[in-house]
């Protein structure tokens, strides 16, 4: 699913998140799929990113794959790069050299007075930090 796309000079990033389905994953013992992507300027084939090529965001719990590709404009014949990241994010900002990613953590609050069972949480909005890829 799309969630964004910033320009940087001539640089493009494309910003994608690709969603688990985790119950399906544990009901049926299945491997996670990896996250995969086509590059029209390649041979126009599905590329795999391997886990040990999977970065991850501390302390989220996402089932959701962040894929980030980056196309520079000024040389249309160069395939694009991607990275993945184990989570999602919502909200992508940018600077001149990094993108900053919102990732929502939920932490748990206990509250006096409420039975265990009921779920208490506060959201909170990190922004991790991610080098340009060139």
């Amino acid at each position: 699913m799309y969630v964004s796309s910033r320009k940087v000079g001539s640089n493009l990033y494309l910003i994608a998140n690709k969603y688990l389905d985790t119950y399906r994953i544990m009901e049926k013992g299945l491997e996670p799929p990896l996250p995969s992507y086509r590059d029209t300027v390649g041979k126009g084939k599905f590329v795999t990113i391997e886990y040990n090529d999977i970065h991850y965001f501390p302390n989220s719990v996402e089932p959701n794959y962040l894929l980030i590709a980056s196309l520079d404009l000024n040389q249309r014949d160069k395939e694009m790069q991607v990275s993945s990241y184990l989570g999602s994010g919502q909200n992508i900002y940018a600077s001149t050299s990094n993108l900053y990613v919102a990732v929502t953590q939920y932490q748990r609050i206990d509250q006096p007075n409420q039975p265990a069972s009921t779920p208490n949480g506060e959201q909170m909005n990190l922004l991790p930090k991610i080098m340009f890829i060139s």
